[in-house]
């Protein structure tokens, strides 16, 4: 009790500290340390408007070589299985290649949450009508969301299942080992080998996915190994439809 009193009074003087902080410095720009836009909490103009023009939405596309021509059993351009599509907001570089990492890797959360929302101005719409039963996030290892302290998939997915009023379901799919940061792996085949089979349904929270229609969430996508292998326990109970939708695409 003793414990929890002094974790409490913690977080208020923390939260006090912070709000006089914020007082004598007001926040800036995230991009350009330049004055905020009115009402918003993270760009300025410019650097929102810049963002905007980089992040047209793409939609649907191969998730394995970005590809637009595909039919109902593989894509034309890789020859890979097109049952599952990609939609993504720009591509992984430059200005957005930069957030994402501050996102996913230094805890600015209220910039994956911007983000998320800037996406979802343009995705929102087009992913409703596909009427998706569920919103799932690509799961981290438990080792390692416990050092970064959260999973930036489940922020962006928890956003996008409200918007487009989806099911979230966070618990569904877990890994069964920990893998190696795909960033980090030089070679495709060695990126596919690294997720195969890294992912199972979870015994605590089992879901029914036959005839459903599910989009798993993820911030980035570059060769489509995670989000395959992601969606292959998912597959196997035949669902009507399995999308992918990421803030950028690096393939």
């Amino acid at each position: 009790m003793l414990k929890q009193v002094i974790n409490q009074s913690g977080l208020i003087v923390r939260g006090i500290f912070d709000d006089f902080k914020q007082l004598l410095s007001p926040p800036l720009c995230i991009g350009c340390d330049g004055n905020l836009a009115n009402n918003d909490p993270v760009f300025c103009e410019s650097c929102l408007e810049s963002l905007k023009s980089k992040c047209p939405g793409i939609h649907p596309v191969c998730p394995f070589c970005g590809g637009y021509d595909f039919d109902n059993k593989s894509c034309r351009s890789c020859g890979r299985s097109s049952k599952i599509r990609l939609y993504y907001w720009g591509r992984y570089e430059d200005d957005v290649m930069g957030y994402i990492l501050k996102f996913k890797f230094q805890g600015v959360l209220e910039l994956g949450v911007r983000l998320t929302d800037e996406a979802l101005n343009r995705f929102a719409d087009p992913l409703r009508k596909n009427n998706y039963d569920f919103v799932i996030p690509v799961p981290l290892h438990g080792s390692r969301q416990r050092r970064r302290e959260y999973n930036q998939s489940e922020i962006i997915a928890r956003r996008v299942a409200k918007a487009i009023r989806a099911e979230y379901l966070p618990d569904s799919i877990f890994r069964v080992r920990s893998t190696r940061q795909q960033a980090k792996i030089d070679s495709e085949a060695k990126r596919w080998e690294n997720v195969k089979n890294a992912f199972r349904l979870s015994g605590e929270r089992y879901i029914e996915f036959t005839a459903r229609r599910v989009l798993i969430v993820d911030d980035i996508v570059t060769t489509g190994a995670t989000v395959y292998e992601v969606s292959r326990p998912i597959r196997e109970q035949k669902p009507e439809m399995v999308d992918i939708f990421s803030l950028a695409y690096a393939g």
